[in-house]
């Protein structure tokens, strides 16, 4: 998806939304219809909450093009599994994988800043998709830092999780 809002006037709401299906998303389906894709960079909002992430990502495997295939993500790791996919398992079908995955603070902070998050889950799909790394390299699952006041609060304990994290990594491919 590439824009929403619900804050938006209603009639540049209808025409970003127009552009998006009638343009966009069927330029994204010509292309890896006909296999000329070479790279998706999966951005806007969050791409894993939507429908054609999944068609999409899930067409590549069955079709044996994803290994011809680049992808990149900018999330927020919201979600994991889609209508019978596991994101972990289709990306490990891919030519390489890049997923920067946003994240503001560690423990009640994270929480605090993103309404709704849940760390220890958010942690836990983190590390399920640290395994990526020893097949696509250090950059294939790595914590975005995002900056706020609240979250440079908690900056330390963040990139100590990341250090740790990284150091578990270098660990598992020995």
């Amino acid at each position: 998806m590439l824009f929403r809002s619900r804050w938006m006037l209603p009639e540049n709401k209808e025409k970003i939304e127009n552009f998006q299906t009638d343009v966009a998303e069927k330029e994204l389906w010509a292309s890896v219809l006909d296999r000329t894709i070479e790279e998706i960079y999966w951005v806007g909002g969050e791409p894993l909450m939507y429908d054609i992430h999944w068609k999409i990502m899930n067409y590549l495997v069955i079709s044996g093009h994803s290994k011809n295939v680049v992808v990149r993500y900018n999330t927020n790791l919201s979600r994991e599994n889609y209508q019978n996919n596991n994101l972990f398992q289709l990306l490990s079908n891919f030519k390489r994988v890049n997923m920067c995955c946003s994240m503001d603070a560690t423990g009640s902070v994270a929480e605090y800043i993103r309404h709704g998050l849940n760390w220890d889950k958010w942690l836990e799909l983190f590390k399920k998709g640290i395994p990526l790394n020893d097949k696509y390299g250090m950059d294939a699952m790595v914590i975005d830092v995002t900056l706020t006041l609240p979250g440079m609060l908690d900056m330390k304990n963040l990139i100590d999780l990341a250090v740790e994290l990284g150091r578990s990594e270098e660990h598992t491919s020995e």
